[in-house]
């Protein structure tokens, strides 16, 4: 796959920061943010870091198609929710062709208001990856073929 997106000129981002906790509690006093490479092993990934919401955003400014599978962090937790809200706001504001993927996804785009603003949203994202990976999905081929 990496080969695949260097032939293509597809780019893979991956954070450099993440906000880190011991607990999912929503307290923000027990999280931290740490480099990709520093996460201490008794702790949780909640949200991707500062420099990687503000990484994410440049990058999404100008790009034909984004395709975003997955919330950024836990988002049902409103102080791990940074991240999901920042990348959703910049692709609502894209002029290229923004695809989500995803039930956790749709329904966080759609609770901040932004799920009309995308150029498609689909609520499996699995099956929206193997689609695009070129796999056959069952769905499709119990389809009789148009003659």
């Amino acid at each position: 796959m990496l080969q695949r997106t260097r032939e293509e000129d597809i780019h893979i981002h991956i954070p450099e920061d993440v906000v880190v906790t011991k607990k999912l509690n929503g307290k923000l006093k027990d999280s931290k943010v740490v480099n990709i490479d520093s996460i201490p092993c008794d702790h949780y990934v909640a949200d991707i870091g500062p420099k990687t919401i503000m990484r994410y955003i440049e990058h999404m400014i100008s790009p034909r198609t984004v395709i975003w599978s997955g919330p950024m962090g836990v988002f049902e937790i409103d102080e791990f929710a940074s991240g999901t809200i920042g990348v959703a706001q910049a692709l609502a504001e894209s002029d290229g062709v923004t695809i989500i993927g995803g039930g956790s996804t749709a329904y966080a785009v759609e609770a901040m208001g932004f799920g009309d603003r995308f150029s498609h949203v689909s609520t499996g994202g699995g099956a929206m990856l193997d689609f695009l990976g070129g796999k056959d999905l069952p769905g499709i081929i119990g389809l009789p073929e148009k003659r």
